[in-house]
């Protein structure tokens, strides 16, 4: 898996492992729009280089700039990792340090992510009832399906839009012009 290095020191992996069983969180990450979710591991504290050390010993994830929470608090400093697969790796690599608690809802939300994943990719049609096969299914270069006839409704619905900006823009430049003749 890209960032995972060949030789990971295991002393290290353990380290990392106490620190997100004591610091850290598994949830979901929701797409309300697209009514998804996907794994979200987080880990949040005030020393900020032992965050930077957790996020370089897994090369993974992303560190967050220091969040100020106000007055008398120390800043914030945050890191996150919301691919499924990365975090279905370092669950992995995790597993042996992490508490009864913390490996029943990594379980939980992987098992929720996979069932996810398989009913997306039976649909046989779209949320609008076309249907996604033939000339109509579209597979992205992710490798999610998707229905043409959505998509191109979607982008005439924004060429439209936004042909309507410009032409409303134009309108405003000459009525400018035209008071400044008069």
């Amino acid at each position: 898996m890209a960032g995972l290095s060949d030789h990971l020191d295991p002393r290290e992996i353990a380290w990392a492992a106490g620190l997100f069983e004591g610091e850290g969180s598994i949830g979901a990450s929701r797409n309300r729009k697209k009514k998804t979710q996907t794994p979200l591991l987080q880990l949040s504290m005030t020393d900020g280089d032992t965050v930077q050390r957790f996020a370089s010993i897994l090369g993974l994830g992303r560190t967050y700039r220091p969040y100020d929470r106000g007055l008398n608090c120390k800043p914030s400093y945050t890191w996150r990792l919301t691919s499924f697969e990365k975090a279905q790796a370092v669950i992995a690599m995790f597993w042996p340090w992490l508490g009864v608690r913390r490996k029943k809802r990594a379980l939980e939300i992987l098992a929720e992510g996979r069932a996810q994943r398989v009913k997306q990719a039976f649909r046989q049609h779209c949320p609008k009832g076309h249907p996604l096969s033939g000339n109509n299914l579209y597979i992205s270069c992710r490798g999610t399906r998707n229905c043409k006839v959505c998509i191109s409704e979607r982008q005439r619905l924004y060429r439209t839009s936004h042909r309507e900006k410009l032409n409303g823009m134009q309108q405003a430049r000459r009525a400018k012009r035209r008071k400044e003749i008069i």
